[in-house]
């Protein structure tokens, strides 16, 4: 009997060649969804530099970009005037070193990075849907000590360590429509990815819902803390919503504004106490 199962048409093909396709998959999306919010005059390499930005701490050195980029300080230069001139990032002087310059984002350029990371994450959902988390955990897992790897051997010398950036919650729906409606009262974008996997946002925070049918509000719940500036001016904003609680004073020096949502999941917003 003849065994006609064939491998994998990737099983063959070198790391390089996959990592390089893989990134391409990100970049092409991410092109596309910036064409579409009008963005296309992006120049090349600008999609790292937005990115990289939005991620940082609010300014970036002028050296330590061209250090990222692999590229000459020169050439990183002149990278960050074509940004300058179509109104993605502002130059200013460093405030601790007059020498130097810094760049930061400017509201065209925030907007560039949120079109972007958007189409990352329906990059990343839609691998997770094929592979599974796990898988794509074990993934992340075998990128990291590849990058390891490559940081013994001398290549990205000048890395910043990873440090954790963001959370995302997934809690428990029983009414996808009805979740919806909800946080979109408390000023929420929603970013619906199936009938059964909803990820929503406002500012800098997301929170993502998974449909679970079988989910019992009575007997179990998620609870996540949101830092916020201020719990009262968003209890101002929510007053006469139903689940919206009254703001308190705590121990640990913070105002909680609690915020109970249809299937029984608390979101605190708290702020810190003057």
């Amino acid at each position: 009997m003849t065994d006609t199962a064939q491998a994998p048409w990737y099983q063959d093909i070198v790391m390089p060649a996959l990592l390089g396709w893989g990134r391409a998959a990100y970049g092409e999306a991410m092109r596309r969804a910036l064409t579409e919010a009008d963005c296309e005059d992006m120049p090349p390499r600008g999609m790292f530099v937005i990115g990289s930005l939005a991620q940082g701490p609010g300014a970036g050195p002028l050296a330590l970009l061209g250090q990222q980029l692999g590229v000459s300080k020169q050439a990183a230069g002149q990278l960050v005037d074509t940004l300058v001139l179509r109104g993605y990032v502002r130059r200013e002087v460093d405030a601790e070193d007059r020498r130097k310059q810094s760049i930061t984002l400017a509201e065209r350029g925030w907007h560039a990075a949120a079109v972007q990371r958007e189409a990352r994450e329906k990059i990343d959902a839609e691998l997770a849907k094929r592979v599974g988390a796990d898988t794509l955990a074990t993934v992340r897992w075998a990128l990291g000590a590849l990058v390891e790897i490559g940081g013994k051997h001398g290549i990205g010398e000048g890395t910043p360590p990873p440090h954790c950036r963001s959370i995302m919650p997934i809690l428990p729906t029983t009414d996808m429509a009805r979740t919806s409606a909800f946080y979109r009262s408390l000023g929420f974008a929603m970013h619906p990815y199936d009938d059964e996997f909803l990820m929503t946002s406002r500012d800098a925070i997301e929170i993502a819902f998974s449909l679970n049918p079988e989910h019992d509000p009575k007997k179990t719940a998620g609870c996540i803390y949101v830092r916020v500036t201020s719990a009262d001016a968003l209890h101002e904003q929510w007053k006469g919503i139903e689940g919206v609680k009254e703001p308190k004073n705590q121990d640990y020096r913070m105002r909680d504004l609690p915020v109970i949502d249809p299937d029984n999941n608390l979101i605190l917003f708290g702020s810190p106490i003057p």
